[in-house]
């Protein structure tokens, strides 16, 4: 009977190890499964808030040295840290008809999956009446599709300094904690109406 006892305990040890093995190695490979990201995404901007839009800020990133300049405060360190950089202004856009064509790329339905780009990448910080900040985007051109769009979660405003960058502080909308927006775009049909130039040039 001991010698029974003891075959059933050392097989009992053995299976429930084999078990915790097991599963341990299924959730491992369930974890370090790579994440498949979708062809489109719903587009994060309420319709509400592309209402708001009064003003849009063209630019481009200001150098690494402007952005360190802008002075020495610890919160300020950490913005560059983040590389949340500043933005230089170009452009403020407050013509009705170009400020409509904006409203009508940034309320489009779904996102599509990023491709290559070339060229330089533009910024657009986009303000209500107050002046706050509602949206924000940059805009490249793609090769074979033509400009654009890539709308950013995140962007702030600081004594009049404008930073646009992928951190903490963000803008209005309905961001899918799960979806990196950076591997999103729209199709900027209408660029040449709502900007028709290469900002800086």
């Amino acid at each position: 009977m001991r010698i029974g006892t003891i075959r059933r305990n050392l097989l009992a040890a053995v299976l429930s190890s084999f078990a915790v093995a097991y599963f341990s190695g299924m959730a491992a490979s369930v974890i370090a499964a790579p994440s498949v990201e979708s062809d489109s995404v719903s587009n994060p901007l309420p319709r509400a808030t592309v209402k708001k839009i009064r003003s849009a800020i063209v630019g481009t990133w200001a150098s690494n040295e402007e952005t360190k300049a802008i002075g020495s405060s610890e919160e300020l360190s950490t913005i560059v840290s983040k590389k949340e950089w500043e933005i230089k202004v170009l452009e403020i856009i407050k013509d009705p008809y170009r400020l409509e064509k904006l409203k009508i790329i940034l309320g489009t339905p779904k996102l599509q999956k990023k491709q290559a780009f070339i060229g330089a990448t533009y910024q657009l910080i986009f303000l209500d009446q107050n002046g706050r900040i509602v949206a924000a985007a940059s805009f490249f051109l793609a090769p074979k599709v033509g400009y654009v769009l890539n709308l950013s979660p995140n962007a702030f405003e600081k004594d009049g300094r404008y930073y646009h960058g992928w951190g903490t502080q963000r803008v209005p909308g309905n961001w899918g904690s799960t979806i990196d927006y950076r591997n999103y775009v729209i199709p900027f049909v209408n660029w040449n109406e709502a900007i028709g130039y290469t900002p800086g040039r």
